[in-house]
């Protein structure tokens, strides 16, 4: 189960994370656009997600396709250090404005999960072909950034 972080600080979200611990599942925290990493650092160290929303109003056409925002990449490279740090098994997931020709820089930010919609589903020659361009994006940036 993955909640907002923005809903659930404090005793609730205790009561939440033991609930999900009682029957065996996981449980994550999303923060969304514009909510500040301060609003994990205590919990990090009991979910097994932190999903992070990048998309913003830097790169958007007005509608529903929007671009992630600038501030995102510093957001996720700042997660990535605290969830090292303090609980290393929680996965880093990034959604949100994320396109085969965004990817790269978000990619050396080093998340864990890539969620992708925009990329895939509003690709101008379609889903199969947004696909092949996002998979190639992804290997092309793992080899940029990581030597994989």
């Amino acid at each position: 189960m993955i909640i907002p972080a923005e809903h659930f600080i404090g005793a609730p979200l205790a009561y939440i994370i033991n609930y999900c611990r009682e029957f065996n599942m996981k449980v994550g925290l999303t923060i969304g656009c514009y909510t500040p990493l301060s609003f994990v650092e205590e919990s990090v160290y009991d979910i097994d997600r932190l999903h992070i929303v990048t998309h913003g109003v830097d790169e958007t056409d007005g509608k529903d396709n929007w671009g992630w925002r600038r501030s995102s990449i510093d957001l996720v490279k700042r997660a990535r250090a605290l969830i090292n740090e303090k609980n290393p098994s929680c996965e880093l997931a990034v959604d949100g404005g994320l396109r085969d020709d965004n990817l790269s820089e978000m990619l050396a930010a080093e998340p864990d999960v890539i969620i992708l919609s925009s990329g895939i589903f509003k690709y101008k020659d379609g889903i199969t072909a947004g696909v092949k361009a996002c998979r190639e994006a992804i290997d092309t940036a793992s080899v940029e950034h990581f030597g994989e």
